[in-house]
């Protein structure tokens, strides 16, 4: 999510999401429907590295299981679910495979354990939050996005392609998380993205821009 690699197609997003009217008076994305609740229908687990980096941790919640009372790993649960209606609804697509595949998260990771660990990432199997970056939704459309360009386009994570398979993650993860165009607003240290101005975090605003930041 902290997007370690330059971004070149960050300020394409009124193109790809509905041209140059895409943005309201109020900041909200043009058109878009409300945030979508979770329905219940996608197959999820929620786990706990208790600050660890043995993944994917202790199981806390799965199938019927109510909510835990620990904010992450709920907030994780429930945004794992919306984001699956956004892409069930919007694209008709079953899970980051189209297979149904189980949605996997773990929550308050630290990859140095006892060492908090302020980012989120998809590993190829799982969805992995450090402390406080399980709670916002478009942190979990963005790093679901990713197990679906892995499934699809496997873009390359590197150079272009990489800066591609970030800015598609953030762009529909605007889409679902319809309040504004910042990415991350909700995260500790607030938004680290915005995209309606790219260049308000430092990230490119168009192609000429682009970084190669190794």
């Amino acid at each position: 999510l902290d997007g370690r690699i330059a971004r070149a197609v960050e300020g394409a997003v009124c193109v790809i999401t509905g041209g140059s009217d895409c943005e309201q008076p109020d900041g909200t994305t043009a058109g878009a429907k409300e945030p979508y609740e979770d329905s219940g229908r996608a197959d999820r687990e929620v786990y706990d590295a208790d600050c660890d980096n043995s993944l994917p941790g202790d199981r806390v919640r799965e199938g019927d299981d109510g909510p835990t009372g620990d904010s992450e790993a709920d907030a994780a649960w429930e945004n794992l679910g919306r984001t699956y209606d956004y892409y069930s609804d919007t694209f008709g697509r079953d899970s980051y495979d189209d297979s149904g595949a189980e949605l996997v998260a773990t929550v308050h990771f630290c990859e140095k354990p006892g060492e908090q660990f302020n980012n989120a990432y998809w590993n190829g199997d799982q969805m992995v939050f450090g402390e406080g970056y399980a709670a916002p939704l478009d942190v979990t459309a963005h790093e679901l996005t990713h197990a679906i360009t892995d499934r699809t386009a496997d873009l390359v994570y590197e150079c272009q392609s990489g800066a591609l398979n970030e800015s598609f993650s953030d762009i529909f993860a605007s889409n679902v998380d319809t309040d504004d165009w910042e990415i991350g607003e909700d995260l500790p240290g607030g938004a680290i993205r915005n995209m309606a101005d790219p260049a308000a975090h430092g990230q490119p605003g168009h192609v000429d821009d682009y970084l190669d930041t190794d």
